[in-house]
């Protein structure tokens, strides 16, 4: 399977979520109770592994920072054009970025 496409993105959202988690004062494991995943794939997740869209829900929704369903569908198009055209979309970080700014 080769290098995905998006990797910026990934990364971008994977340090967001990391920070945010640590702002709360909230460990991998507790964050992981809260979303139904273990310690390590939290961990995966926020070294900037892919991070399906119900998890990523779960996740924001466990930092108190619920998604909005609109940014939902816009992150879910996105991330299938990048599949369909092999193109990185910028606009996942940008989204990704206003999705957890204060």
């Amino acid at each position: 399977m080769g290098e995905r496409i998006g990797r910026a993105a990934e990364l971008l959202l994977g340090e967001v979520l990391m920070k945010e988690r640590m702002v709360r004062g909230l460990s991998r494991m507790e964050i992981g109770r809260k979303i139904n995943k273990k310690e390590q794939e939290v961990a995966k997740f926020e070294a900037g592994e892919f991070i399906p869209l119900p998890v990523l829900e779960a996740y924001a929704e466990a930092l108190g920072e619920p998604i909005q369903k609109k940014y939902i569908r816009r992150i879910s198009f996105l991330r299938k054009w990048e599949i369909e055209k092999k193109e990185e979309q910028h606009e996942l970080v940008e989204i990704y970025r206003a999705l957890f700014e204060e």
